[in-house]
């Protein structure tokens, strides 16, 4: 007979993890107040398929009353159909304002805005301007016809 050992191990894992995490909020801006945009409605009326209208202009302007300076961070074509291409399009190089323009008191800036109907019939968008103001978002209804 051959003497057989036997050995018994026990290990223990004592393991603590502690993670803090803090973070510096990002303050939201202060809403200076309105912008006016004017007009509320821009309609291109009867335009050739294909063919591109003469510029028309949405005026930008942060009134006197305001608190300060009106800063864009936004300025885009919404279509109701996402995807759809309804023909509109805004003309950077015709444009004074632009995304991170800074509007003093008083100040205007304009956003020119073409249509090109990609087909026959009536075509609809939203010119949307948003920034530090209280009416940041408000659509300008854009409409046109192809022929």
């Amino acid at each position: 007979m051959t003497p057989v050992s036997t050995a018994t191990s026990t290990a223990t894992l004592t393991a603590t993890a502690t993670i803090t995490m803090t973070s510096t909020p990002t303050p939201t801006p202060t809403p200076v107040g309105p912008l006016g945009l004017a007009p509320s409605l821009l309609n291109f009326g009867k335009v050739k398929v294909g063919s591109t209208s003469a510029v028309k202009f949405v005026n930008v302007v942060n009134p006197h009353k305001n608190k300060g300076a009106a800063t864009i961070s936004g300025i885009e074509l919404r279509s109701q159909m996402i995807g759809y291409n309804s023909g509109f399009a805004i003309d950077a190089s015709k444009s004074t304002c632009a995304v991170g323009t800074a509007l003093a008191r008083g100040k205007k800036c304009r956003v020119a805005i073409t249509f090109t109907p990609p087909s026959v019939g009536i075509e609809a968008d939203n010119l949307m301007i948003t920034g530090n103001v209280t009416n940041s978002g408000a659509p300008i209804e854009l409409l046109g016809m192809g022929k």
